[in-house]
Parts: structure tokens; sequence; C-alpha cells
């Protein structure tokens, strides 16, 4: 079984940026910063031929009304499951083109009977995973970082990404066109 994901990668000089806030709590396991990706959607594939078949997919997804666009960080936010607390994440600030982009992605997925996992997802960048414990901790952590400063992202493409139990892995990127 692959894990997929459908995401937009991050440059270097972002990725080093935000694992600087990959510390101070002994209860999480926190993302190394080369497995820093704005996660889109989350995909469940059986076999390789499903891989392929999503690649295809996405490759021939009309995107041309996407350009390039910049993507704002609003904070760290704690996303529960189960009732218990389960990720950090960056939280974004709304883009037209980042909802246009998803927008026409779901739609290929969907009319492609590609299966996408059904809670509750929108776009974020997981930081990193909590065991239960330590909740004053959690929210003092939450409470420093409820603003991030600014740092710029600028969206070129998108990836199908191989997320193994130990790291990710890029199966192809989707350019934007660069803006008009």
């Amino acid at each position: 079984m692959h894990h997929l994901v459908i995401a937009i990668p991050l440059s270097l000089p972002v990725k080093e940026s935000l694992s600087k806030l990959c510390f101070g709590l002994s209860n999480a396991t926190w993302h190394p910063a080369e497995d820093l990706y704005l996660f889109l959607f989350d995909l469940k594939a059986p076999d390789l031929g499903a891989v392929k078949t999503i690649a295809y997919t996405l490759q021939r997804t009309e995107i041309k009304d996407v350009t390039q666009f910049p993507v704002s960080f609003k904070g760290v936010e704690l996303f529960k499951h189960n009732h218990a607390p389960s990720y950090l994440a960056i939280t974004l600030s709304p883009a037209p083109q980042l909802k246009k982009l998803k927008t026409l992605l779901a739609a290929e997925l969907h009319e492609q009977r590609i299966p996408v996992e059904q809670k509750p997802y929108f776009p974020h960048i997981t930081l990193g995973h909590l065991s239960p414990g330590n909740e004053t901790k959690v929210s003092q952590y939450l409470m420093e970082n409820l603003t991030l400063p600014h740092i710029e992202l600028q969206a070129t493409s998108f990836a199908l990404i191989d997320q193994k139990h130990s790291s990710m892995e890029i199966l192809q990127e989707f350019p934007f066109s660069a803006e008009n």
C-alpha cells in the first residue's frame, strides 16, 4: 500500500526557516526539514498500477489557469485525531490561486474515481506528531507560535509524493505557468 499525498514543494530556505519551529516539546516527533511540504490531498494507492494511474491523471489535469502564486502562513495549530492531540501544523492565509488549484485537482480526482481521504482536510504544513501528555507545554508552544514571522513562499509547482514511514519521495512534479 502506497500512502500518497499531493503537495506543494517548499524551497530550501523556507524549509530551513520552518524547521526552526521544530523544538521544545518532548512528546513531539518532528519532521525533518527535507520532509516539509504544503499538503493539499491525502490519497491511498493499493499498488504500483494505482500510483501510475494517479500520476497520469495529475499529468493531464488542466491547470493552465493556475499561475505561480505567493503563500502566506498564519500560525501553528494543533490538530486532533479521535479527541487526542495528533499533530502540529502550520496553517495558511487564504489564497485564491491555492483554492483554484484545490478545486481543479479535486474535480479531476473525483472524475477519475481516485479515492481521497474523507476526513476534513485543508492545506497545511505538518511540523510534527504528538504523543499524549505535556498539555501545558503544548499550550505554551502554541501561544508562542500563534503568529509566524514573515516567510515568503512562492508556489511554483505541485507534486505527487510517496509518504514512506521515515521519509517522503517526490514521484512527479507539475509546474505552474509563470505569471503573466
